[in-house]
């Protein structure tokens, strides 16, 4: 589905939240343990590392602004993509700094 959908002209970021819905659907899966399919989807189409690494970082915004309790393992999910793309950590923890908002301190009780 990926190969055809980026054969209409679809761009890395209008296929990434094409797939989310019926991936959720098929799978039972929550959105973030989908970030990685996604992910490695759009590799293997051969888009353009960056345009992947953009499409996923706002898979993940949406994701989190939708429902804070899978920010852990959406970001954790976005890490895992960047290293399999080849990123080192030091350059995945300053990419998510600087493009994923800090999570929400817990109230205090």
């Amino acid at each position: 589905m990926t190969e055809t959908l980026k054969n209409t002209g679809a761009t890395a970021h209008v296929v990434a939240t094409t797939l989310m819905p019926p991936l959720v659907e098929m799978t039972g899966e929550s959105e973030a343990s989908l970030i990685r399919t996604i992910s490695r989807n759009l590799k293997e189409v051969e888009y353009e590392p960056e345009d992947v690494k953009s499409a996923i970082t706002e898979l993940v915004l949406k994701i989190i602004d939708n429902d804070m309790s899978q920010y852990v393992d959406a970001v954790k999910a976005l890490e895992d993509s960047l290293k399999d793309m080849g990123l080192f950590a030091n350059e995945i923890q300053e990419y998510i700094k600087a493009n994923i908002p800090s999570p929400p301190t817990p109230p205090e009780e």
